[in-house]
């Protein structure tokens, strides 16, 4: 059972999808600083968590593992953050933390997989959101899911704080990122700034362009 596909079939009317991981870490395992590389507290916590918050969806923060806490940011630019996804020891803590938390949660809950968007990560690292600087990373964040495609998660999300909507060029550079994650089986989109919106924009594994 899915409740996010349930919901985007239409079998079901509504769907309680949290971010809970700041408080998880901060309540239940008393803000350690092996968060990250801890996989089975980090997926204890968030467990105990949610039988407090009853989510049907939660979010883990993927690139987190590799960038940091609020995802990195500083000088460096695009080869710094691309040096920074190819940590083969951060991937391997993923790995163990989604395994560790889908056994956790024992089906009852879906785990969904989120990103900060290209152009988010690009800003706060000093670079233009160009096009290919944009698709460069976004085929980064298709070799960090590709390892997982056989676990059962239950979707990718790209998080975007842009105010203004997902640019042209943003849009078409993910779109392979789109289409891998609905290879492995799983649907993906943006989350654009609120949770409100974030049933807006999962659909058949493309962003709808406005």
């Amino acid at each position: 059972m899915s409740f996010l596909r349930d919901y985007l079939d239409g079998t079901c009317d509504h769907l309680v999808w949290v971010d809970l991981e700041d408080y998880a870490a901060r309540v239940f395992a008393s803000e350690a600083e092996d968060w990250r590389e801890n996989p089975t507290r980090q997926a204890g916590a968030l467990h105990m968590a949610n039988r407090v918050i009853g989510a049907g969806v939660l979010n883990l923060d993927a690139i987190a593992f590799f960038l940091g806490e609020g995802n990195g940011s500083g000088g460096g630019g695009l080869s710094a953050i691309v040096s920074a996804l190819d940590n083969t020891r951060a991937a391997g803590f993923l790995a163990e933390t989604v395994d560790a938390t889908l056994h956790a949660l024992s089906g009852s809950v879906d785990l969904v997989l989120s990103f900060d968007s290209p152009a988010d990560v690009l800003l706060r690292h000093g670079e233009m959101p160009e096009f290919d600087a944009m698709d460069d990373l976004s085929n980064c964040y298709i070799e960090l899911l590709r390892p997982l495609a056989d676990r059962s998660v239950a979707g990718v999300v790209l998080r975007s704080q842009a105010t203004g909507g997902i640019s042209e060029d943003e849009a078409e550079a993910t779109e392979p990122l789109f289409s891998a994650a609905e290879y492995f089986g799983w649907p993906a989109g943006y989350s654009l700034l609120s949770y409100e919106m974030i049933l807006k924009f999962v659909h058949d594994s493309h962003i709808k362009r406005t």
